[in-house]
């Protein structure tokens, strides 16, 4: 699974092409944001434990906010497809939403790293 994430790097396309073969749910695609999230969460905490002082409560409004966002880029992706000429449905451009954000939280500890060198420099 995870060479099915990382090929979302590389072969974006491929990779959201073969994932909507499987016929994902909207179901699957909160699950991917919230995996997103966590690995986030993750990047920071072991890259920069100092920089992570949220509580719980903080963790679930930002993860809310996250399912939110991506159900209006899904949307937004349905609307500005199809007025393009795009023939997926609601469901499947959700999907794409959610994978792009699992895909990109791979790139998270880069931007920790990114962070935590700007803030040694200041």
């Amino acid at each position: 699974m995870l060479a099915h994430i990382a090929e979302g790097l590389i072969r974006p396309r491929v990779s959201l092409e073969r994932l909507l073969e499987r016929q994902p749910t909207a179901a699957d695609a909160a699950l991917m944001v919230v995996a997103a999230y966590a690995v986030q969460r993750m990047a920071v905490i072991l890259l920069a434990p100092g920089a992570e002082g949220a509580g719980l409560f903080a963790h679930l409004v930002s993860l809310a906010l996250a399912l939110a966002f991506t159900f209006v880029i899904g949307f937004l992706i349905h609307r500005i497809g199809r007025a393009f000429g795009g023939r997926a449905t609601a469901e499947q451009a959700l999907v794409a939403a959610g994978w792009h954000a699992l895909v990109m939280s791979l790139l998270s500890p880069l931007v920790v790293l990114g962070m935590e060198g700007a803030s040694l420099a200041a």
